[in-house]
């Protein structure tokens, strides 16, 4: 008789969806250890495991927790899903916690994760995903489960033989599990939803359904979208859906979702709009597509979030973001137009986002029928002339060599999860 394969994995994370995934995994008898920063959540986990809310049960698995760093033997399966800011920070322990043949899988917002981990780890030792798993934090090492989803592994190249055992253990433990030799179309399907409604969202304080009710939000929204569509066309990717479609679709789907990046500009977290917005705009510049919304976007909301830095290098966060709007947790408080974003009009709106609160109900929109039912800060720099032609204030170019993103203040706390997970109204993270 074949004993129980109880082979160890290792996530990076301690917030919903590291506890949801590594839940299940535990559950299934794999050995499974989250790593992060976050004291009371891994005070937690390591002391009693990790509580699951399902809903009509609630139920407690074992699980191991360590702090990022410390000593911990390499596993042949590393899932990444701490904040998409914060890769480039983990992704040295990301390399050295995996097995020389095990495999690195993100299944993070946003572009640019697959590409930093490779970096760190080698080409042949990551495979990105995309999950539309719900779930939410309800305390240190407390999660509930907010409704079963769709993951989606990518299968192409180098990693196939590891992505394939990683998605059959996943499938072990009891998720819904698909894969795929294209995982791109569904990465920047996915980026085109996230960067339509996300930003919108946390620029007006609005849950998605909002965006739908607004014509101007809804232009605004479909010119984010389409700027997308127009970008991934460009990098030879082939999308199967009209992104702004999807995008209208996800946000009637999650009318009374609020996004993931509201929720963290109200608390005064890092927002992943780098690697959406930004990574549009990087990318289009590369391919020489303009995508002045994506811009305009990426510089509002990370003004929002203080994640701007100064001409001296210093960090202008503002940690207590929320509090300083007078909103309390849980509590909706629609803002007035931000008149930097209402600048935009100008820079092309006329021409015409999903959080991970908006990824369960979008499985289909996502992964849509083309697959088929189984596939699935920027510096803000004055110049001379403090305006351009699209009537926004001038940004630098994090596309240009000579003028690179600066370095965003995840690597003094590389794996922050208490500012991403003590949320009382919970989080997605994925």
């Amino acid at each position: 008789m074949v004993g129980r394969d109880t082979s160890p994995v290792t996530i990076l994370g301690t917030g919903a969806l590291a506890m949801r995934f590594g839940a299940a995994l535990a559950r299934s008898g794999r050995r499974v250890t989250l790593v992060g920063t976050w004291p009371d959540g891994l005070a937690a986990i390591q002391a009693g495991g990790i509580a699951v809310d399902a809903g009509s049960t609630v139920w407690t698995v074992p699980a191991s927790a360590s702090r990022l760093g410390d000593g911990l033997a390499p596993a042949p399966l590393v899932l990444v899903l701490v904040k998409a800011h914060q890769t480039r920070a983990v992704a040295p322990h990301a390399a050295a916690l995996a097995t020389p043949d095990g495999l690195i899988l993100t299944l993070q917002n946003g572009l640019g994760n697959r590409e930093t981990l490779a970096d760190a780890a080698g080409p042949e030792r990551v495979s990105a995903g995309v999950t539309s798993e719900g779930a939410s934090v309800l305390g240190p090492g407390y999660v509930r489960i907010a409704g079963a989803g769709v993951t989606t592994v990518g299968t192409a190249g180098d990693t196939a033989r590891a992505a394939r055992r990683a998605a059959m253990w996943l499938r072990e433990a009891g998720l819904t599990v698909e894969t795929s030799d294209d995982i791109d179309a569904l990465l920047w399907r996915k980026l085109a939803v996230n960067a339509a409604i996300n930003p919108l969202t946390a620029l007006h304080m609005v849950p998605n359904g909002a965006l739908l009710e607004d014509p101007k939000l809804t232009t605004r929204m479909a010119a984010a979208a389409r700027e997308v569509g127009r970008v991934a066309e460009a990098a030879g990717v082939v999308l199967g859906a009209d992104p702004v479609s999807l995008a209208r679709e996800v946000a009637s789907m999650t009318a009374d979702n609020r996004s993931s990046m509201l929720q963290d500009v109200t608390r005064g977290g890092l927002t992943e709009i780098d690697a959406i917005c930004g990574a549009v705009v990087r990318i289009g510049r590369r391919l020489g597509i303009d995508t002045p919304v994506n811009l305009r976007l990426w510089r509002a909301v990370s003004e929002l979030g203080g994640e701007v830095v100064d001409g001296t290098g210093t960090t202008l966060r503002q940690t207590d973001f929320g509090k300083q709007l007078g909103l309390q947790t849980g509590e909706l408080k629609p803002a007035p137009l931000v008149d930097r974003e209402r600048d935009g009009e100008r820079a092309g709106d006329g021409d015409g986002d999903g959080g991970r609160e908006n990824e369960r109900a979008s499985e289909h929109a996502v992964r849509g029928p083309s697959f088929g039912e189984g596939a699935r800060r920027t510096t803000v720099r004055r110049e001379d002339d403090p305006r351009d032609s699209t009537g926004i204030d001038r940004v630098r170019d994090p596309a240009r060599r000579d003028d690179p993103t600066p370095p965003r203040d995840s690597a003094a706390d590389p794996a922050s999860d208490s500012a991403e997970d003590t949320s009382p109204v919970g989080e997605r993270v994925s």
